[in-house]
């Protein structure tokens, strides 16, 4: 983790570039990760020579129940009140999310049996119980 470490303490993380280069790095599918994604259609490196701005930004600080670090709030904050400056409406608002614990589970749930139910067929012996 020591060039992760630096990267991400060190002044070059607060450059755009930098953290878009960090994020097409980190993201798309790997083997080693069951539930990674695939890579995104447009890198994230490649969406800042066409930056748009949205209409509308909805944020909430806490999604109505997490605990948030301070200084994070009011960086977000912050980032709010830049997109007001650029144009946008940006509206507070905190879903409903007293379910999505037990949402969450389930889908995950349902997804891993989806996805694995042929390699279970397949390599039963060489999977965990």
């Amino acid at each position: 983790m020591g060039a992760i470490s630096h990267v991400m303490h060190g002044r070059r993380f607060s450059k755009c570039p930098f953290m878009a280069l960090m994020l097409d790095a980190m993201s798309g599918w790997n083997i080693s990760d069951p539930i990674s994604m695939p890579d995104p259609t447009t890198s994230f490196v490649a969406g800042l020579e066409n930056p748009t701005i949205p209409r509308r930004v909805a944020f909430s600080r806490d999604l109505g129940f997490l605990p948030v670090n301070e200084e994070v709030a009011e960086i977000c904050a912050g980032a709010c009140r830049q997109f007001e400056r650029l144009g946008a409406v940006v509206e507070n608002v905190c879903p409903d999310l007293t379910d999505a614990a037990e949402i969450f589970q389930t889908l995950r749930a349902a997804h891993f049996a989806a996805r694995y139910a042929p390699l279970l067929a397949e390599q039963r012996a060489a999977l965990k119980p």
